[in-house]
């Protein structure tokens, strides 16, 4: 018979319950011990990953370290040493199937796949140096988030889709930075909150929580740039229609193309955080005052401040009862430390001329309780329903 492995707390909720089914006359002991044979405790091993992963993460860093420091190699070849760093790379990828195959190895499996991944980095590097390829240049991130994107989705591994995601977040994130001014590069934020929603939505199990995670941090990062007015403000880029009608694109595609009334949801409020993003962007006052000067904001300044704490306040809000609802603990942790970012930048900004910080850090404490109650009413609400 095929048995499962549960976790010591499972296997003891497991145990109670059966012996309850047996008292009322439920199942026999025959029943309740085949029930029970299903299953078995797994092994506490909590510490052995953590150990596995963070010796892959350091010995994958060590990698491309030693690759874009341009180590001293003239005796050895351009073709040589990117056959070198290719085997490695090889030998890995060859060494996470090997152990995947075998249920009493596949926990390493993990960790391997993710230095797999880390090792295409070091791959592309050095084959960048080989062909004098500038070490700093944001393709070669792109090259390797996009291998590690194809490799990640092969094999279904969860590392390699976290090393992906990084490096292409990195490699956009440099894209904006360098070619971008301050409204375009708030616009290019938002508009990667609905893609990673969608490609979230699309994926299943345990590749979605990277792409929500994805999809906060950016959404997060341009509303919160957008609330700041001496970065909104500026030209607004000729393509902001455009840059509208594809995040409603995007969002229309992806909900369509979704069955989950939750994903849907989720897809609205990535591209409703996005489109309030790009609406600070459009009212951003022009010329914001010098408070260090002593200069007093207008009324239309004052109206921009409140709307765009009000909106961050609600997309924080969002994400981080998006992170409760999923069990996602990362959005929620996401979502306090961009509050306190938040709260930091507007302690000096504009909102400081409104009200001191102790009443802002009043305000939203008391914002923050209202929704916690008001989340748990509707929980209980759902519960009573459903045991109805």
């Amino acid at each position: 018979m095929a048995t499962e492995r549960i976790s010591k707390e499972q296997a003891g909720w497991l145990a109670s319950e059966v012996a309850a089914w047996r008292a009322e006359g439920l199942v026999d002991e025959g029943t309740a011990a085949a029930i029970e044979g299903r299953y078995r405790v797994q092994e506490d091993r909590r510490g052995v990953p953590l150990l596995l992963f963070l010796g892959a993460a350091l010995f994958g860093v060590g990698i491309i370290w030693l690759v874009a420091a341009n180590v001293d190699f003239d005796e050895i070849g351009p073709l040589a040493r990117i056959a070198g760093v290719a085997v490695v790379w090889l030998a890995l990828v060859a060494v996470g199937e090997a152990l995947d195959a075998h249920e009493r190895w596949r926990p390493v499996a993990g960790p391997v796949r993710l230095l797999a991944a880390l090792a295409f980095g070091g791959v592309v590097f050095q084959a960048a140096q080989s062909l004098q390829v500038p070490a700093f240049a944001p393709q070669l991130v792109f090259a390797w988030g996009i291998g590690a994107l194809a490799y990640a989705y092969a094999t279904g591994a969860r590392g390699p889709l976290i090393i992906a995601i990084a490096a292409l977040a990195g490699w956009y994130t440099w894209v904006l930075l360098d070619e971008g001014e301050g409204p375009s590069v708030i616009l290019g934020f938002v508009i990667a909150c609905p893609v990673a929603a969608a490609a979230g939505a699309a994926s299943a199990g345990h590749f979605t929580g990277p792409w929500r995670f994805a999809a906060a941090a950016f959404g997060l990062l341009g509303l919160g740039c957008a609330t700041v007015p001496d970065i909104a403000d500026g030209d607004l880029p000729a393509t902001l229609p455009l840059v509208l009608g594809a995040l409603a694109g995007i969002a229309a595609v992806a909900i369509g193309m979704t069955r989950s009334p939750e994903d849907r949801r989720e897809l609205l409020g990535a591209a409703g955080l996005a489109i309030a993003a790009a609406l600070l962007v459009a009212v951003a006052p022009e010329n914001a005052p010098d408070l260090g000067g002593g200069d007093r904001p207008s009324g239309a300044e004052t109206a921009f401040t409140l709307l765009a704490c009000g909106l961050f306040l609600a997309a924080a809000v969002g994400v981080a009862l998006q992170g409760a609802r999923t069990q996602q603990g990362s959005l929620s942790d996401l979502a306090y430390g961009a509050l306190l970012v938040f709260l930091a930048v507007q302690s000096f900004g504009l909102l400081a001329t409104l009200v001191s910080g102790a009443v802002l850090v009043l305000a939203v404490g008391a914002v923050l309780l209202v929704s916690g109650v008001l989340l748990d009413r509707g929980r209980r609400r759902l519960v009573n329903e459903a045991a109805g």
